[in-house]
């Protein structure tokens, strides 16, 4: 969906839908997309970029709501500035919007870091993605990339097509030259035919969405689908493939998690199974240690005179054999007695809790092999969610249940008045937390241990949060440590710029700068401040 002749389109059209309106704001719920807001005379408009490796693309969406919590805003030196114009770089995949006093913002709309700046004097002022990486840089320029007469080309005939029409959308070029039967012509006759499918793509292009979910700009007359569906402009094709695509993705991502869930559910189910099955070891061991403690209390009328850790007794119940018992040096026979028919009891208790927990983990696989069948027939993200609400009191699944972002999160996300506070789960986690902060959010973490990064997020405000919220957040973090345990754990704290990852360390590992240090009680998190 971001090929050259896309974006030309999508700019044409974005150039007419934009006239006259001004910036609003940029904001983010989710990663990898940002949905920029316009205005015009009261009238809204917004604009939708994913910048994903494999889903990169941008579109005007006139259903304008937006999420008020959890998100992150961007570019706020726009607001109220005037859209005046957008252009596609000649030959690449860049995009330009202009507005007043020379502000501009780019779209990189290629690559494996896609990725939206706002630029002014051709330097990179502020970064969607990564801005540590980017912020002071020199902006983008185009790279038109070099084209070859396909006579001129070797290799195998699609390698050649992609040497001689980089234009041409890729993932169609097979397409091509099965319908267009290339393998049998010449390579004049290839040459000719493909510069008849770029002169369609420049003038008579169709908007449509393949059977197999596909978005092609190529006239049906070179790939015919008799189940396309046909859009009267781009800006609806990409839309309704967008969405779709998402809505594909959640369901995937979304599925995965259930039947993860349901896998970590079989497989505790399993091991208490065989532990139930191994226990008849634990009456094995019953009964010996009852018959240690009928030969110690047969004995417990002899003073023992010795200290040993064992000893050698007549068996009571094989006359004329003799057995060896562990003793405790400083216990009388009747005391030995005792301790042996506690570990009798404990084994008996032992094996009666596994067996009832295996007959409950039985019954427990069945209900969890139900659920996967039940799964294994939904097809679509709506009947997934449809059937996680009806199953909402089911135990198994109730991690599933909670909505989807707060699952494929690398961090938790709690609220506590006007601060949203960022918690990392793990070290890889931590890693994210640090990229997606802002650089001037709060960081902290406690000192001298390992621990979760914490982030207050500050909403690009300079100033600092009052001493209980920061103090709040340090008691959390301090929790979230090694140091949980302690009464009091010092915590360090700064602005997210002075925290930098150096180049090839381990996940969760920084360098801090201009640290400040809390003292603080570790505190759990309770629930009401997690955000569902």
């Amino acid at each position: 969906m971001n090929s050259y002749f896309s974006l030309i389109y999508s700019n044409e059209l974005l150039k007419s839908t934009l006239r006259d309106y001004r910036f609003v704001k940029a904001l983010t719920h989710q990663k990898n997309i940002l949905e920029i807001f316009f205005e015009r005379n009261g009238t809204p408009c917004k604009m939708i970029v994913s910048v994903h490796p494999l889903l990169s693309l941008f579109f005007t969406d006139n259903r304008v709501s937006e999420k008020s919590h959890n998100v992150a805003s961007f570019f706020e030196i726009l607001t109220g500035q005037l859209f005046k114009t957008s252009q596609v770089s000649d030959g690449d995949r860049l995009v330009t919007l202009f507005f007043e006093d020379d502000y501009k913002l780019i779209l990189q709309l290629f690559g494996s870091r896609p990725n939206v700046f706002l630029i002014k004097n051709d330097r990179i002022l502020e970064a969607f993605k990564s801005p540590d990486d980017w912020e002071g840089k020199p902006q983008p320029q185009p790279r038109k990339p070099e084209t070859i007469p396909y006579v001129e080309t070797k290799g195998a005939i699609k390698q050649r097509i992609f040497k001689s029409h980089p234009y041409i959308q890729r993932a169609f070029v097979p397409d091509l030259i099965f319908y267009g039967k290339l393998n049998e012509k010449t390579d004049t006759e290839v040459s000719e035919y493909l510069a008849d499918v770029h002169k369609s793509l420049a003038s008579e292009p169709e908007f449509r969405k393949m059977s197999d979910g596909r978005f092609c700009l190529i006239p049906s007359k070179y790939i015919p689908d008799n189940d396309a569906e046909t859009f009267a402009n781009i800006n609806d094709a990409i839309r309704v493939i967008f969405f779709s695509e998402r809505s594909g993705q959640n369901f995937v991502s979304l599925r995965d998690i259930v039947l993860k869930r349901l896998q970590k559910e079989r497989s505790r189910s399993e091991n208490l199974i065989r532990a139930s099955e191994e226990s008849l070891k634990s009456l094995e061991r019953a009964a010996t240690y009852s018959k240690y403690g009928d030969i110690l209390m047969a004995n417990a009328h002899q003073k023992r005179t010795d200290r040993r850790d064992s000893g050698t007794f007549e068996d009571i119940y094989e006359s004329g054999t003799y057995i060896e018992i562990n003793l405790k040096p400083d216990a009388s026979y009747a005391e030995n007695a005792a301790y042996y028919y506690d570990k009798k009891r404990k084994s008996e208790r032992s094996f009666e809790v596994l067996h009832e927990q295996a007959e409950r983990a039985t019954i427990k696989l069945k209900d969890i092999e139900k659920l996967e069948s039940k799964i294994s027939e939904l097809s679509s993200f709506h009947s997934l969610k449809e059937f996680l609400k009806q199953e909402k009191e089911n135990e198994l699944l109730q991690d599933a249940t909670q909505p989807l972002e707060m699952q494929s999160r690398p961090y938790l996300i709690a609220q506590t008045g006007k601060f949203e506070i960022w918690i990392g789960k793990n070290a890889k986690g931590n890693d994210e937390l640090l990229r997606d902060a802002h650089k001037e959010d709060i960081w902290m973490h406690a000192r001298g241990v390992s621990g979760s990064h914490v982030i207050i997020r500050m909403q690009k405000k300079m100033y600092d949060p009052d001493i209980s919220m920061l103090e709040l957040a340090a008691s959390w973090a301090a929790w979230k440590s090694k140091a949980r345990g302690a009464a009091l754990v010092p915590v360090i704290w700064t602005r997210r710029k002075f925290v930098r990852k150096p180049k090839g360390a381990s996940p969760g590992t920084v360098i801090v700068q201009q640290e400040k240090v809390l003292l603080v009680q570790p505190t759990d998190i309770k629930s009401e401040y997690f955000r569902n």
